[in-house]
């Protein structure tokens, strides 16, 4: 199967003067990506990274219409429901630290639809991956997501009364849905489905896929060649792994906020030390994880630099 890029693109603009590129990337568990239509297996989570390459506030949403609600299901990543936390109501871990301070996605439906609606931040906004929700196929068919933008808030740090997004432009993301080939339901692909594939090898009568542990990949009643090569277009994929787990460690190693000098001297303290097993034994100033504080791990840090970590109600 081929995993090359999907790349959706919307463009967004702002008064008349600019303009921007917001972006949806869809991505297997194992990181490749994928072109559309995309052909998943039933049980397989996605992730979808949304990302820009201007640093200004834009309003974005990801969402399944009626019809393909029995397919596939979009969610967010730890929601915080607790009034005293950063920002209620959102899903924190689908806010990636590029969106800014203040970003936010949260659930959002209209009339025939439902999904996720992702707000950049008021600061600290930058060019690179703002958000990511996961996508989980459920049922075979085809299946599309909708990807929208709306024009931003603009100046106001809290939208006037009656405002209303403006649609600026929308695409659909096309899916199709087919049967798993993890027929253990261990997560990959791999010999333990092939021995359960082989058990059926040229059996004849089935009426139902499920009479064979889902081996009748092509539904025809019967275990062949033609079943073998479905299964093997899918060899050693994987079905239930994040490929996108966020920032791949805080940058705020003081945990103040913010990333800035203090957190810079935390890791100029640990700097060219080296035989680190774990992130924690240096204050995770190790951001790489190969065990030492070199280039690598300046480099990241500075992608962050004077970025927010957390955030609470203005």
């Amino acid at each position: 199967m081929t995993k090359t890029l999907l790349f959706l693109a919307i463009f967004l603009c702002v008064g008349s003067a600019s303009f921007g590129e917001v972006t949806a990337e869809i991505r297997l568990p194992d990181g490749s990506r994928l072109d559309e239509p995309a052909e998943v297996m039933v049980g397989t989570q996605l992730s979808i990274v949304v990302s820009s390459d201007v640093d200004e506030r834009r309003f974005v949403t990801l969402s399944l219409e009626d019809a393909n609600s029995d397919y596939a299901v979009l969610y967010g990543r730890d929601f915080n429901d607790d009034p005293m936390g950063p920002y209620i109501y959102s899903y924190e871990g689908s806010c990636l630290p590029a969106s800014g301070k203040h970003a936010a996605v949260q659930d959002w439906e209209e009339t025939g639809a439902d999904g996720l609606q992702m707000s950049t931040g008021l600061y600290y906004i930058a060019r690179d991956d703002w958000f990511v929700v996961d996508y989980n196929v459920i049922n075979t068919g085809d299946c599309e997501v909708v990807f929208s933008g709306y024009d931003p808030v603009g100046p106001y740090e809290d939208p006037p009364p009656g405002y209303e997004p403006i649609l600026v432009g929308h695409r659909h993301i096309e899916f199709i849905h087919v049967r798993t080939r993890d027929f253990n339901g261990d997560g990959y692909v791999d010999f333990d489905d092939f021995s359960i594939f082989g058990s059926y090898w040229r059996g004849t009568g089935y009426s139902d896929p499920n009479e064979c542990e889902g081996t009748d990949l092509d539904a025809n009643g019967g275990i062949d060649v033609n079943d073998l090569m479905l299964f093997c277009g899918y060899w050693l994929d994987e079905t239930d792994k994040r490929w996108y787990q966020g920032p791949a460690r805080s940058r705020d190693f003081n945990n103040d906020g913010y990333v800035n000098l203090g957190d810079f001297a935390v890791l100029a303290s640990y700097w060219r030390s080296t035989g680190y097993s774990d992130p924690s034994q240096c204050e995770g100033a190790d951001l790489d994880g190969d065990g030492s504080i070199d280039m690598n791990d300046l480099r990241l840090f500075t992608d962050y630099w004077n970025g927010a970590s957390y955030w609470w109600w203005p």
